[in-house]
């Protein structure tokens, strides 16, 4: 199933915390990628808020593989998590 994960922040980062907290926060974006879980990881174009596209079982799935993420950790940031489903509407053309 697609999820869905949003980031929402709740602190702004100090230059102080920034370098070593996103170079870690990018090695787990990638561990995740590379564990097949996370499939696609864009930034709004108007801001630098991420959109994470996952490939979980559940919403819950999804809060739980982004509380790893370090800005998570230390409450710079959180995540709008939520499960995706195909649309069903496009059947009504092809339904007999």
């Amino acid at each position: 199933m697609r999820c869905l994960a949003i980031e929402e922040e709740l602190k702004p980062i100090d230059a102080e915390t920034m370098n070593d907290v996103l170079k870690e926060e990018a090695q787990v974006i990638w561990e995740l990628y590379t564990e097949g879980v996370l499939r696609e990881h864009y930034f709004k174009d108007e801001s630098y808020l991420a959109v994470l596209v996952f490939e979980c079982d559940s919403a819950k799935e999804v809060e739980e593989l982004v509380a790893r993420l370090p800005l998570v950790r230390l409450g710079y940031i959180r995540f709008d998590c939520m499960a995706l489903r195909p649309y069903p509407g496009l059947s009504r053309l092809f339904a007999k």
